[in-house]
């Protein structure tokens, strides 16, 4: 799939390129726990897919087409979770569970809502890994 914008993202094949300000989610494959499940790579996303969000900007994810980041499996919501720049913290973001039943894990812990570093991944539903990365 060749690159995209929607709502202040850009989803790039491979690494993401230099920027100087942002931070992008890049897509790191399935967990040990999905692929015990039996759970497949969604065709949606492809290994080291980067989503950059700006400050001011939020990405959604999950199974609907309005999201940004949009993920083609059963075990998510329509609208799964949302991350956005924390306020007042310089590179620090805030992941946001939806209110879905899977739910959005870091490090291992259900997190409705969590701090997120750069450098630290998360989970949505326990089976979709995302690693946070600062820009440039």
């Amino acid at each position: 799939m060749t690159g995209w914008d929607k709502r202040a993202t850009t989803r790039r094949a491979g690494p993401p390129p230099s920027a100087r300000d942002g931070i992008y989610l890049v897509y790191t494959g399935l967990s040990d726990h999905a692929r015990r499940d039996g759970i497949e790579e969604p065709a949606s996303v492809s290994l080291g897919d980067a989503f950059r969000l700006l400050p001011g900007a939020v990405i959604a994810l999950g199974r609907s087409d309005l999201c940004e980041v949009t993920i083609d499996a059963k075990a998510l919501s329509r609208r799964h979770a949302m991350v956005t720049f924390e306020p007042g913290v310089e590179l620090g973001l805030v992941l946001v569970d939806l209110n879905t039943r899977t739910g959005c894990w870091v490090e291992g812990r259900r997190a409705p809502v969590q701090k997120v570093s750069p450098g630290q991944t998360f989970e949505l539903a326990r089976y979709f890994c995302f690693r946070c990365q600062p820009a440039g």
